[in-house]
């Protein structure tokens, strides 16, 4: 490939990068940036040069920039946490009690609340160093501020929650309270 070539692909890759171009311009410079190539590489190599230069601009166009993460809804549709999860335990069983408030946020409605449980045996046969996987247990009204489940003896338990909206949108998780039950 001769100086002349090189030259003309990194103009284009810069001008690409930079955005300096609006998209009806860069189509005209990348035409004619295909009809100078044309005419300077042998009809062979042409094709592999169409190839790279297009999976190129590809590149450069799909990649984008910033962190990648799933979309996040609007801060003001979110709905507020539910605070001040705390337990209590009556023989076998343990009732969850939390309070909510959602003044600050007068565009999400409250549609109910998640409960999640991890669970760790206590009998040293469970993995000690792995992260705990919290499950959906159950879905309570917006209106019950409490929750009640029979646990079993022999396990450690973890509970959070979560308050969701009318669109589904969940809340950032409670605290996490942790009960052993030997």
């Amino acid at each position: 490939m001769n100086y002349k070539i090189k030259k003309n692909i990194f103009s284009a890759s810069v001008l690409c990068y930079n955005n300096k171009l609006s998209s009806g311009k860069l189509a005209d410079v990348f035409l004619m940036f295909i009809e100078r190539l044309r005419r300077a590489v042998q009809p062979g190599f042409m094709a592999v040069i169409l190839v790279s230069i297009m999976s190129a601009g590809l590149f450069t166009f799909v990649a984008g920039c910033g962190k990648k993460a799933p979309p996040l809804p609007l801060l003001k549709y979110m709905p507020a946490p539910p605070v001040a999860l705390t337990y209590n335990l009556s023989n076998d069983r343990i009732i969850l009690k939390w309070t909510y408030n959602d003044k600050k946020n007068q565009l999400s409605t409250c549609r109910g609340f998640r409960i999640f449980r991890a669970e760790r045996d206590l009998s040293g046969n469970g993995c000690k160093g792995c992260p705990l996987q919290f499950k959906k247990i159950a879905e309570v009204s917006p209106d019950r501020l409490n929750f009640t489940e029979k646990i079993k003896k022999g396990f450690q338990y973890y509970y959070r929650i979560r308050a969701y909206s009318e669109n589904n949108v969940q809340s950032s998780i409670s605290n996490t309270v942790e009960v052993k039950y030997p």
